[in-house]
Order: C-alpha cells, then structure tokens, then sequence
C-alpha cells in the first residue's frame, strides 16, 4: 500500500490527519464566531446611531452641539485604576467644541460627515468619513464640525483614570 502524501511531499499518519482536520475545523469555528460577534457589534452601534439620529430630527442640533453617548463603561483588565469608555461624539451642523482633554488616552474613527481637529500647538486636520485620529492623555484639543449643513459623528474609544468624566473643560 502506498502511503498518502499531504502538503507537499508530507507524510502523516491517519491519526494525525484526523488531529489536523479537527484542528482546521475549531480554526474554521473560531473564526465564524469571531466574524459573528464583529457583525453583531457593527449592527448594534449602527442602530445605536440610527436612533440617535432619526430622519427629520434637526431640533436637537440646536439643543447640544456635541452630543456624547456612552455606549461602554468598564474596568480594563489588567491596569488597575483604569478603565474603557466607548463612546459616539455626535455634532451638529456648525458645532464647535470647547477646549478640552480627557482623562487618557483616546482613539477616534470618524463614523459620519467631516470632523476639524484641532490639537494645541498643531494645526488642524480634516478628518472625513472613515478616517483614524487620536489624542495622547490629556492632550488640550478643539473639534468641529466645519459643515453648515451636515451632521457628523465619531466613536470614541478612551482609556480612563476610573470614575472620571470623559470630558475635561480647559480654560
């Protein structure tokens, strides 16, 4: 009998062809777990954002030019003291923010719109649609929302001195 070859030239006995599928089958598990909880999340943040901003609901853009919404609170594993805020930065058509910092380290992905970011002592970035930015800990910065007409929005992900607020005033 002449014995099988795998991968090239590779000899395995049948056990071990059976350890390899088994192997394969829990990667190929893992992986469609992985991408349906990356859907579920993608899913709710984006109903999360649909309500917050239902068709024909410009009233609240007058009411609050930026509007932060904790979608997550919650101990960081493993740095005590410390914790993860996710969050969705909404501004209004015209909006532009006090001078700020927060409490950490923070990371933003423009979800929506155009976004004029503004560190201290730098000039400032447009950020559109899809882009990435993010502010050291509690680095001083301004962010608007150059458009008169459109809204936009960003989520937010801040590693935060516990208990803080997530947004800190600078005069």
């Amino acid at each position: 009998m002449v014995p099988s070859l795998l991968d090239g030239g590779t000899k395995f006995s049948r056990p071990r062809k059976k350890a390899m599928r088994r192997s394969e089958h829990s990667g190929c598990k893992l992986g469609g777990v992985l991408l349906a909880a990356a859907t579920v999340i993608v899913l709710t943040i984006g109903t999360i954002l649909a309500q917050s901003n239902p068709p024909g609901s410009a009233g609240s853009a007058q009411d609050e030019p930026i509007k932060r919404t904790v979608l997550f609170r919650g101990d960081l594993e493993g740095a005590p003291g410390k914790e993860i805020v996710i969050f969705v930065a909404d501004l209004a058509p015209g909006a532009v923010g006090a001078k700020h910092y927060h409490p950490g380290p923070e990371f933003f992905y423009v979800l929506e719109g155009t976004l004029a970011h503004e560190p201290e002592g730098s000039s400032t970035h447009m950020m559109r649609t899809g882009a990435f930015g993010s502010n050291p800990n509690k680095a001083v910065h301004i962010i608007k929302n150059p458009s008169a007409t459109e809204r936009a929005k960003a989520i937010d992900f801040l590693v935060a001195e516990k208990g803080q607020p997530i947004v800190m005033p600078v005069d």
